[in-house]
């Protein structure tokens, strides 16, 4: 039994058994407590960051995506692009690229015309999704951010927390150059 619920604890990217009850407790219930946050992990056997990422960008819905990365590669140039080529305007914040990985992923997400600019005093990261969601994340858009290293960050549909990230993102993007 313990054996389950730590698989469980795991796949479903909570800190204790405990959290594993109570979801259960919610399902049997029928009772679904919305929270306005959910944390989310890059571990070996966790990968909650990652699928939430990809769970957004599969959806339709959006009509602006902004993103805030130091650094992205491929994986995180084909996210932004598969969002573009459906139509929705996104835009990229990153520093000036010192990696060819990095260098190839900007032109890329360029000819894919998403609009990239270059801010080199920005540390944070971030994505918005219209003013419905964000993520706040230590991780980079790229394969080890999204796979590797041990990352944590937060997903959020409070709409005024949504929405400060959005404003937030719009004062990085006057600040910084093509």
């Amino acid at each position: 039994m313990i054996r389950k619920l730590d698989e469980l604890r795991q796949k479903w990217g909570f800190f204790t058994h405990e959290d594993v009850i109570e979801r259960f407790i919610e399902l049997y219930e029928g009772i679904k407590i919305e929270r306005p946050y959910e944390l989310l992990f890059t571990e070996p056997e966790i990968k909650t960051m990652k699928s939430k990422l990809s769970s957004l960008i599969e959806s339709d819905i959006w009509s602006e995506v902004y993103a805030v990365s130091l650094y992205l590669d491929h994986t995180g140039a084909e996210y932004l692009a598969k969002l573009k080529k459906r139509g929705t305007q996104v835009k990229l914040l990153t520093r000036k690229p010192d990696k060819k990985e990095h260098r190839d992923a900007i032109e890329f997400l360029r000819k894919n015309n998403v609009e990239v600019k270059i801010n080199n005093m920005v540390h944070a990261r971030f994505i918005v999704f219209d003013e419905i969601a964000a993520i706040i994340m230590t991780a980079d858009l790229d394969a080890n951010g999204l796979d590797n290293q041990r990352q944590i960050g937060l997903y959020i549909t409070d709409r005024a927390t949504v929405k400060v990230c959005k404003t937030f993102f719009n004062r990085l993007w006057k600040e910084a150059e093509f």
